[in-house]
């Protein structure tokens, strides 16, 4: 195999974040809506977590076309990144921006914000391979300090995930 070193992909990776979080701040109202028509009564902090409110409260408080417009994002940034990865059979990247965090980095009792902006330090990979269809496999290559596991992130183009079982295959009888 050859290994050669790109420039990161031609994307907004803010415009992405933003479409990504009204997506599933959507999903997460949808949700409570269903439970607010079954249980007759709005969702109040003692039965949600703060991180889960502030979702609703986020996605109440956009424009109606807000998923629309998430979803126009996802279809832009899936034809960015097919004619990215034309070039190459494999990308290569790290699983996680951090080494490991502590227990309670990613706390659902932490402001929305906080969030958010440790989610974009720990998984500012892997999400761009979920919205663009990409299959994609995490490989523990590396150990850090402590004999934690470090994963790299290998992505394929849409249909080739036949390629990345090929790669773990060698991957795995490489590292016996």
């Amino acid at each position: 195999h050859r290994v050669d070193q790109v420039a990161p992909p031609p994307v907004n990776g803010k415009e992405i974040s933003d479409a990504f979080f009204t997506l599933a701040a959507a999903a997460v109202n949808d949700v409570a809506t269903v439970m607010e028509d079954i249980a007759g009564k709005i969702a109040v902090e003692s039965l949600l977590e703060p991180f889960t409110l502030s979702l609703i409260e986020y996605f109440r408080s956009l424009p109606h076309d807000s998923v629309q417009k998430s979803k126009l994002v996802f279809n832009k940034v899936s034809q960015q990144m097919k004619h990215y990865a034309e070039e190459y059979d494999v990308l290569l990247s790290p699983v996680t921006g951090i080494p490991t965090p502590p227990p309670g980095y990613l706390s659902p009792l932490l402001d929305r914000e906080t969030i958010i902006e440790r989610t974009h330090k720990l998984a500012g990979f892997t999400p761009l391979r979920n919205i663009t269809g990409m299959p994609a496999m995490s490989f523990p290559l590396f150990k850090l300090e402590g004999n934690i596991p470090c994963g790299s992130h290998f992505a394929a183009r849409p249909g080739q995930d036949a390629l990345l079982l090929s790669l773990a295959y060698q991957l795995e009888e490489t590292l016996r």
